[in-house]
């Protein structure tokens, strides 16, 4: 096999650094945005969306350029420094909190709005640059399937590398700071006679964003793990217990002057613990700070977690203080758990749901008849399910009403329960804002529904007549 020539060369190593990026950058950027708009199905396909039309427009454009080697290595300079400065700063989380801050502060609530604006200030300008610069290199390639192959490659390693290998070891900061350098090697690369002057930029924009991404700046924000999955930020509250932050939204905390729960899981700990030194068999799906049954010696809680780190934290930087020998954790997706549950017909006397991490919504994959249902049959006979949830407080949302219908129709005995703190958090009948939100206990039992008394029948409820004094 004769070896390549350097222009030959020099062709593949771009194709494959072009691919590697359109992959990275944008899996990084869905990655980075789960805690300023969620992780969403909507989010994401608006996210790809507006990078693939971008990459096509590059891609089109690219196409009344005239041929050359010197307006080649131009164009790849020149979209480069654009990549390099679209994710300098948008995938920064510095650059990102200011940004995200901004606009809630002009209004702008809706989280498919704040979305598009980042997809239309970031990704666009990166993805246009990368699909002309691909574009530019299949037409100049001499053998153009072994680019476009190339290309591909890049584009598979974009993908593997940042979710198995930099972000699970090295965390989601320093695969924003590989990808930074990364950029810049490529764009020093592609300049035939790289001289002081052209380096100046891309350097200066490198520094800036390793600074922004530096374990120091975590430090000072309060984070202590950002991986593939979370980005979890701990911090101590004026009563000397500590709050959780899952993606920029509140996720667990704990009074330490009352040595209990936050509220809504000391409601659940009311009606899910066993009262008597009889065990009971519990679930735990979700709650990330593991405070549910945290002081619970008695019972047999299975803790199941989507992220491995949630273990280590809550008990070195949240509860600072090791978990009981009655517990057990497990690592695995939680409509996945209980999936096999159900299949192995595994049966628990309480289940609590508390997956709202990193969002005010529960995981879609929860929100259905069929995953309720599911929890039900996991249920012993006298068993009962606690779900922590917001919601409209008059339905005035569509996710309200669906997650409504969905539950009731998997447990035909079963409430809605507010838990209210004080009077700030009751809302006005006639508030029918679709953004309003309170935090709710949906409440289901195993029971089989009671029969429906008809108009001319009798229930056993009314079986014998009622006195009531007047």
């Amino acid at each position: 096999m004769r070896p390549l020539r350097p222009a030959a060369l020099f062709l593949q190593v771009a194709a494959f650094a072009t691919g590697f990026l359109v992959a990275a950058a944008l899996i990084t950027a869905l990655r980075m945005l789960v805690g300023y708009v969620g992780g969403g199905l909507d989010v994401r396909t608006l996210m790809t969306g507006g990078f693939l039309l971008a990459l096509a427009a590059g891609v089109n454009v690219a196409g009344r350029i005239p041929p050359g080697a010197a307006k080649l290595r131009t164009y790849l300079r020149r979209d480069l420094m654009v990549v390099l400065l679209a994710l300098t700063i948008g995938l920064s989380i510095v650059s990102l909190s200011f940004v995200f801050v901004t606009m809630y502060q002009l209004g702008l609530i809706s989280v498919l709005l704040r979305a598009f604006l980042y997809t239309l200030i970031f990704l666009v300008p990166a993805g246009f640059c990368l699909g002309r610069a691909g574009a530019l290199l299949l037409r100049a390639a001499q053998i153009p399937v072994r680019a476009l192959a190339l290309i591909l490659a890049g584009a598979a390693a974009g993908v593997i590398l940042p979710l198995l290998v930099t972000m699970p070891l090295l965390g989601l900061n320093m695969t924003v700071m590989l990808l930074l350098v990364f950029t810049a090697a490529a764009l020093d690369a592609v300049s035939r006679r790289p001289t002081l002057k052209r380096r100046i930029l891309p350097v200066l924009l490198v520094v800036a964003g390793l600074a922004m991404n530096s374990t120091a700046v975590l430090t000072m924000m309060g984070i202590v793990s950002q991986n593939a999955h979370n980005t979890v930020a701990v911090s101590t509250t004026e009563g000397g217990g500590k709050s959780m932050l899952i993606n920029s939204y509140p996720a667990d905390g704990y009074n330490a002057d009352k040595d209990d729960a936050g509220y809504t899981t000391a409601q659940a700990e009311t009606l899910l613990l066993s009262t008597t030194e009889t065990p009971r068999d519990i679930l735990v799906l979700g709650n990330p700070g593991l405070t549910f049954g945290r002081n619970n010696a008695t019972d047999r809680l299975t803790y199941v977690q989507e992220d491995p780190a949630f273990l280590e934290i809550a008990e070195k930087d949240f509860l600072g203080r090791m978990t009981g020998a009655n517990k057990k954790f497990l690592t695995q997706s939680l409509r996945g758990f209980v999936t096999d549950a159900v299949s192995t017909k595994k049966t628990y006397d309480a289940i609590y749901v508390d997956a709202l991490n990193g969002s005010v919504w529960l995981p879609e994959d929860l929100v259905s008849a069929d995953a309720f249902t599911a929890l039900r049959r996991l249920l012993k006979a006298d068993g009962v399910v606690a779900v922590n949830v917001y919601a409209s407080p008059n339905f005035a949302n569509e996710y309200s009403r669906v997650l409504d219908a969905a539950f009731r129709a998997a447990f035909p005995v079963s409430t809605r329960f507010p838990v209210i703190v004080d009077k700030s958090g009751i809302t006005a009948a006639s508030d029918r804002s679709p953004l309003q939100l309170s935090s709710y206990l949906y409440i289901g039992y195993a029971l089989e529904a009671a029969p429906v008394p008809t108009a001319g029948g009798k229930s056993p409820l009314w079986s014998k007549p009622v006195s009531r004094d007047r």
